[in-house]
Order: C-alpha cells, then structure tokens, then sequence
C-alpha cells in the first residue's frame, strides 16, 4: 500500500483495489483542510486520523498541499469514488457496512438508498446520543454493538 506524508498524515495514495475487505474491519477516514484544521486543535481528533487504517482525501486541497509541499503527486482517491469502490466490491461478496452516527437521519438515507443501489449489502447502524465525550457504558454499548455485527 502506498501512502504520502503530509502535514504529519500518512495519506492513502494507492489503487483503491488495494484496499484489503477480507480481513477485520478497518478504519477509513478523509482528511480535508477543515478536518485537518481541527486535528491541530483536538488532539483526539489527530491521533483518530493518524491510526487509520486507510486516510483518504476529501477534496482536492489537501492534495494541492502535498503537491505543494512535498513535491509529491497523490493518486485522487476521493471519498466518493471510495464510498462506491467499497460498496461495489462489497456487495459483489454480500458484505457488511457498518454506520455510526449521532442519527438517525444519515443511516436511514443511505439505508433506504443502498437497497436498489448495492442490494447485497447487510446495512446495520446505531446511533448513540451525540456527547463531547462517551463515557464506559457509552464505549461498551458502542463495542458490543460493532462486535454483534
């Protein structure tokens, strides 16, 4: 797997058919200008992007930086073309997705959309109150959650 060093990121700059699916989950996250903003202000928010698995661009600007910067190009790996990249292979394999989120409203929307879209995909959320921080009772709901999946 290739990565570009950026501003202290390691960023996916790969085939996205490198992506390995057949293995535990992974993390995926994007990095933008304003989540990278925020990673220099909240450090939990740092290390979440430092320990993924596969960081991924959201928008062109960070890759203009690492041009920039690096004098490196990076393979344009979206989040939209990631999102359907990994939703075509998976449901080729009748694979798993797995959203958490504050809501309700954004799992039922992809939900609802997926099951003409990607109709072999076995689509499971949950949506703890959003707090600044989760508490042991919050952390375990969460991990039982993912693990029942």
């Amino acid at each position: 797997m290739n990565d570009v060093r950026c501003f202290g990121f390691n960023v996916f700059s790969d085939s996205l058919s490198s992506i390995l699916l057949n293995e535990p989950a992974k993390t995926l996250a994007t990095i933008s200008p304003n989540s990278y903003g925020i990673s220099t202000k909240e450090i939990e928010s740092r290390i979440a992007l430092q320990k993924a698995e596969y960081l991924v661009l959201e928008g062109v600007n960070f890759a203009l930086a690492t041009i920039l910067h690096n004098r490196r190009n990076i393979q344009k790996n979206q989040s939209p073309e990631l999102f359907h990249h990994i939703l075509n292979r998976l449901n080729n394999t009748k694979g798993k997705v797995y959203i958490l989120d504050s809501t309700n409203e954004v799992p039922n929307k992809i939900k609802i959309w997926a099951i003409d879209e990607y109709p072999d995909i076995e689509f499971t959320s949950y949506t703890p109150l959003f707090k600044d921080e989760f508490d042991d009772l919050d952390e375990a709901a969460i991990i039982t959650s993912v693990m029942s999946t």
